[in-house]
């Protein structure tokens, strides 16, 4: 066998797990109203929202609590560059406004579909 097909099937092994990372192997951050809660692999979000990460420290949130759950050791998506609607946790979604009445903004948001 050649040493470039070797690499190869080395190589597509490797995309394969990271395409299909087994069960549990993910690590999430939980962040609640009182910080971080915890890191590790998500075990379940139940109905009410509340979470709960599997792992060597377990973490459970109420649903009420959680402010974000996102993957560990990936960065954040790049923020929009064109019209964007900011939160005051930093959250951003793209789109336009359409009306702004009082206290009330009526919103279009951008899919990420139409954007591409």
């Amino acid at each position: 066998m050649s040493s470039g097909l070797v690499l190869s099937l080395l190589l597509a092994g490797i995309v394969g797990q990271l395409a299909n990372p087994a069960p549990g192997s993910l690590q999430f951050n939980l962040h609640t109203v009182a910080g971080l809660a915890g890191t590790g692999p998500l075990e379940k979000i139940a109905d009410d929202w509340s979470i709960v990460l599997a792992g060597e420290k377990p973490a459970e949130a109420a649903g009420a609590d959680v402010v974000s759950l996102r993957r560990a050791g990936q960065p954040m998506p790049a923020w929009p560059t064109d019209e964007h609607l900011l939160f005051a946790n930093g959250d951003r979604l793209s789109g336009r406004p359409l009306e702004l009445r009082s206290e009330r903004l009526r919103f279009m948001a951008r899919s990420a579909r139409a954007s591409k």
